[in-house]
């Protein structure tokens, strides 16, 4: 989703809005108020650090932690972010994995029903009943063939993102 702002009567010169605005440009939101945050802590401790406010210790200290808690706050909203994508994912493979095992049940139902009504319109002719169940049992191993291909491709895709979820 793209956002578009426009605002007037800002008390900040455009160079400045421009370059806290490439910052953050293209970057999800969260991951963007991330930034902005640790810019702004960074710079505190760095103007500490220009007047002699704090040590040279304690700058280091300070700094090492917050780019730590920086990486790891990123690592979060990174991971929860492909958490909820292949969640999705899943969803919409096992939508697929159902109308795909309709669509094969329809199918079977049909061929079972084309069956019956033959077979009745057979009477007791044993020779003709035969025939008909080997025909019939062939259509039902062509459509067995037929959506095997499409559900090991469902399989595989749910593998995957299990796969995936795990790591």
């Amino acid at each position: 989703m793209e956002v578009f702002a426009h605002v007037k009567y800002v008390r900040m010169s455009p160079r400045k809005v421009k370059l806290v605005a490439d910052m953050i440009r293209g970057k999800d939101a969260k991951l963007a108020e991330l930034q902005s945050s640790f810019d702004a802590e960074m710079m505190m401790v760095e103007e500490l650090h220009k007047y002699k406010m704090i040590s040279e210790e304690e700058y280091l200290a300070r700094k090492k932690k917050l780019t730590e808690d920086y990486a790891a706050q990123e690592r979060e909203i990174q991971t929860k972010g492909w958490t909820e994508a292949l969640n999705t994912a899943m969803m919409v493979i096992d939508g697929v994995s159902s109308a795909v095992s309709a669509a094969k049940d329809a199918e079977m139902a049909s061929i079972d029903a084309q069956m019956a009504q033959e077979l009745a319109a057979a009477g007791d002719n044993a020779d003709k009943r035969a025939e008909i169940e080997s025909r019939y049992e062939a259509k039902k191993l062509d459509l067995q063939k037929k959506y095997a291909d499409t559900e090991m491709g469902i399989q595989l895709a749910q593998a995957t993102a299990s796969g995936a979820m795990a790591m």
